[in-house]
């Protein structure tokens, strides 16, 4: 279920979380908010909290979490063997 409408421009990262330590995850970073972000529904409570630029996107489902992937079962199901690194330089946005 869509609780926002907008559009954004996000950045794929590792995640540095300890409980992400073992194994290799990617949060979502909001770099800037192209159209504005309302809610679909008006009377929305904002349980889920507007993405602000800088911030991680969180999502809901029984609860309120980080929108993560998990990118070594995505590289096992696609049959990849190595991806390779990509440099931390910012975007020219």
């Amino acid at each position: 279920m869509m609780l926002y409408s907008g559009r954004l421009v996000v950045r794929l990262e590792r995640s540095t979380l300890p409980e992400h330590s073992e194994r290799n995850f990617l949060v979502m970073r909001v770099l800037k908010i192209l159209d504005p972000i309302k809610p679909v529904d008006p009377d929305y409570d904002g349980n889920v909290p507007v993405p602000i630029v800088g911030q991680l996107v969180m999502k809901s489902r029984r609860r309120i979490r980080l929108c993560i992937f998990d990118l070594d079962k995505f590289v096992a199901k696609a049959g990849f063997m190595n991806l390779p690194s990509v440099p931390d330089d910012e975007p020219d946005l």
